[in-house]
């Protein structure tokens, strides 16, 4: 099944390359999260491909993004950023202590921007979510300063199941 997801994965990078142009919006969101489980949305969408315990990255586009049509059902997530304002929640769980030896970090990048879109970085081993909005654009605004998100703590008596 790993092998199957890298080489569906492989063929999602070819298939951006091909069809990127500089007029398009694409980002990639990316955590650092050993020893944590993680829930992330990005405008109501749920980003099937970051679940926690390790670091991971994922490619995310525009809406109607030129190879929409050719991304296998599970790979469609990817498709859901907007022009200007969006939106991200994220649920992250604490469930290794032992493991979260270094700082949880949340980050968006794109190729159009010198800086992060966002970035969240925690020193502390607990759980927690985030809700924010940021905006995105196809070149980055003049003067755009990385917005750093921050957390609301969940107790272990609050957390919601996922």
């Amino acid at each position: 099944m790993k092998v199957l997801k890298i080489i569906l994965s492989m063929v999602f990078l070819y298939c951006t390359a091909v069809y990127a142009q500089p007029s398009d919006l694409r980002v990639t969101l990316g955590t650092i999260a050993t020893g944590y489980s993680v829930r992330m949305e990005v405008n109501g969408q749920y980003i099937a491909d970051i679940q926690g315990d390790q670091s991971e990255m994922v490619q995310l586009f525009h809406v109607n993004y030129p190879h929409e049509e050719k991304l296998p059902p599970d790979l469609q997530y990817a498709n859901c950023l907007r022009e200007g304002r969006n939106t991200i929640k994220i649920k992250y769980d604490l469930i290794d202590a032992s493991k979260a030896n270094l700082s949880l970090r949340f980050y968006m990048n794109s190729v159009a921007y010198a800086v992060p879109i966002f970035e969240f970085v925690q020193k502390e081993k607990k759980s927690g979510e985030i809700e924010a909005s940021f905006e995105v654009f196809k070149k980055m605004p003049a003067g755009y300063n990385t917005i750093m998100l921050t957390a609301k703590e969940i107790s272990p008596a609050n957390r919601s199941s996922r």
